[in-house]
């Protein structure tokens, strides 16, 4: 009902009781997953609750492994748990097949959790229009303790520094970045308790015959033999972001 005040206030003083409720807020509370930042158009979203993992898995060296773990879930009763071989260097990767998204904004969105010894957590998007491909891809650096964005010559630069995080299985956190597929260029990176402006560096883009779609993933690269984990939950795409 219009009532010309904002969503959060109400328009009569009370005590007790408020009846009115954003939207957001309201799903939120029914427990959806969409939690860290409501802005844009959820398009599609996993939490990973399901029987069997709908994403593609791959990795390197000896015993690397992805599957779905009810050991430390951020939301819900499972997570996917991504190991990788047993040297440095070695990775394990998630990724999902999507259509090809209008050629618009577009946010990326995964919550994990961190390990001391993991070297690299690289989130992405890659989308194939049929005539050319864009890569949009954020890389926390664990050793160095900062941002970097995957810069239109296809290598990464830093855009924060001083970005420290707490390297137990049990602490989560959700990064999310948007690109503007139509300016070829990012928007944002937003992180732990930071939204960093990313507006003025460009998408690496090539010319590719790929058939149309969008590709998403989630990749870390193990730092030492002892620590090769990380736990995955909840992947959200958007779009018309702002």
């Amino acid at each position: 009902m219009v009532h010309t005040l904002p969503d959060y206030t109400s328009k009569y003083r009370m005590i007790r009781g408020f009846g009115t409720l954003d939207l957001g807020e309201l799903a939120v509370r029914l427990k959806s997953i969409d939690i860290y930042d409501r802005r844009g158009n959820v398009v599609w979203w996993d939490d990973f609750e399901g029987t069997n993992l709908k994403w593609e898995t791959n990795g390197t060296g000896t015993g690397w492994e992805v599957a779905l773990n009810t050991a430390s879930p951020f939301t819900g009763s499972q997570c996917v748990k991504l190991t990788t071989g047993d040297a440095v260097d070695d990775v394990a990767i998630i990724s999902y097949n999507l259509a090809k998204p209008p050629l618009e904004r577009l946010g990326i969105e995964y919550t994990f959790s961190s390990e001391v010894w993991l070297k690299y957590y690289e989130v992405g998007a890659t989308i194939w229009t049929g005539s050319k491909r864009y890569d949009g891809q954020i890389r926390y650096d664990n050793n160095n303790d900062k941002l970097q964005y995957l810069n239109s010559s296809n290598s990464y630069t830093d855009f924060a520094t001083n970005v420290k995080i707490a390297e137990e299985l049990a602490a989560y956190y959700t990064i999310k970045f948007v690109i503007d597929l139509s300016a070829e260029k990012y928007v944002r990176c937003t992180f732990i308790d930071k939204s960093y402006d990313l507006s003025s560096y460009s998408l690496y883009s090539s010319s590719s015959s790929v058939s149309p779609r969008l590709t998403t993933m989630f990749r870390i690269t193990a730092g030492d033999i002892d620590g090769r984990v990380c736990y995955v939950d909840n992947f959200i795409l958007t779009q018309n972001e702002p």
